[in-house]
């Protein structure tokens, strides 16, 4: 645990911060968007340039307002920005992630420097990242090297909850047996998919806390018992095609949508599980009405199917395969690239469900 260091704002130019501040949320927006398409186009050079020009100018605007803890670092995450766009470095996710993190650091300080006179930052923190970066440049392998660095930043979101991994069915009431059941099928689903670890007990921990405290028309058992089901039944695709890291063949996408009618069959079976087999029937719909099996719109899906289909897409970035390590990509890569598909494929109303359960306010 670092000792947390005071910078104290009284003496600041109030006005030029609240203006810096309006001017950092249009740039921090803008990097989003710049960061998103270079994962797609990571050669395209006025990209590359125009995101190089935003981290410079918001370095540049912390120096003038006089908040300097961060601006070290901002030049080292600079400096790699430089050598991605002489050709030396490639931009990949992980630039991107570690980008969207120092931007996040910068915004916590931001908006505490607003609120507050006082404001707490970990100094050695950024020191020790900001020494992590330097390396990138002259590492035999310059990606293991960004991930030291961004193993630093992701441990340390104190603004975010824990969504921890504690098996909520000792919680069921008892007139649910079935939940229970579901739940001691787990393991042997995570035996056959080792990857799954711990992700059926996350879900339903993040749609519990999603849930929580606000009156919706349907029970929290009812997307308890989807959750369960879909699993168990993804568990029966082949392990190659579950594991699978390159784009699938379009009879590979058949098989994974079949899964949709599979595990909502099963629980159509029971009287008691109506509104669940209909959540899974409709988890892959999109409120824009482009997605399947139906082209539902928001109106039409099941609020439970717009629930679990956040939460899976959630799961699906931050423990996906997107690094052969084990790395597991930011929160808050996560909120970026879901708030961007707000209200085409997921709805706006749980996205922000999805966002104030997993920061502390």
């Amino acid at each position: 645990m670092h000792t947390m260091l005071e910078f104290r704002t009284e003496q600041l130019n109030q006005e030029l911060l609240q203006n810096l501040h309006e001017e950092f949320h249009e740039n921090l927006a803008d990097a989003e968007n710049l960061i998103i398409e270079l994962e797609h186009q990571p050669k395209e050079t006025e990209k590359l340039s125009a995101l190089f020009r935003n981290i410079h100018t918001v370095k540049g605007n912390l120096s003038i307002a006089q908040l300097p803890p961060l601006i070290p670092v901002l030049q080292e995450l600079e400096d790699v920005l430089s050598l991605v766009r002489q050709g030396e470095l490639e931009f990949n996710p992980k630039i991107g992630d570690l980008s969207l993190l120092l931007l996040d650091h910068v915004k916590t300080f931001l908006n505490d420097s607003l609120e507050s006179e006082t404001v707490f930052y970990d100094a050695k923190l950024y020191e020790d990242v900001g020494i992590q970066i330097n390396k990138i440049s002259t590492h035999s392998d310059p990606e293991l090297q960004i991930l030291k660095a961004l193993a630093l930043l992701n441990h340390n979101q104190p603004s975010l909850i824990e969504i921890e991994e504690s098996m909520l069915h000792n919680q069921f009431p008892e007139q649910y047996p079935d939940l229970t059941y579901f739940a001691n099928l787990i393991p042997s689903v995570e035996n056959r998919m080792p990857q799954w670890k711990g992700r059926t007990n996350r879900l339903l921990n993040l749609a519990h806390r999603m849930l929580d405290g606000s009156q919706y028309d349907f029970d929290f058992e009812q997307i308890a018992a989807a959750i369960y089901t879909h699993d168990i039944a993804m568990s029966f695709l082949p392990i190659k095609l579950l594991s699978r890291e390159q784009p699938m063949t379009q009879n590979e996408k058949k098989q994974i949508k079949a899964h949709v009618y599979a595990c909502s069959f099963l629980l159509s079976q029971s009287e008691h599980w109506q509104q669940a087999s209909r959540i899974l029937h409709e988890h892959h719909e999109w409120v824009n009405g482009l997605g399947y099996p139906k082209g539902l719109t928001e109106n039409d899906i099941h609020p439970g199917a717009m629930c679990l289909s956040i939460i899976h897409a959630y799961e699906a970035i931050t423990h996906g395969h997107y690094y052969k390590s084990d790395y597991q990509r930011p929160v808050k890569r996560a909120l970026v690239e879901l708030s961007k598909l707000s209200n085409q494929q997921f709805s706006a109303f749980w996205v922000e469900r999805l966002i104030t359960s997993l920061y502390i306010h």
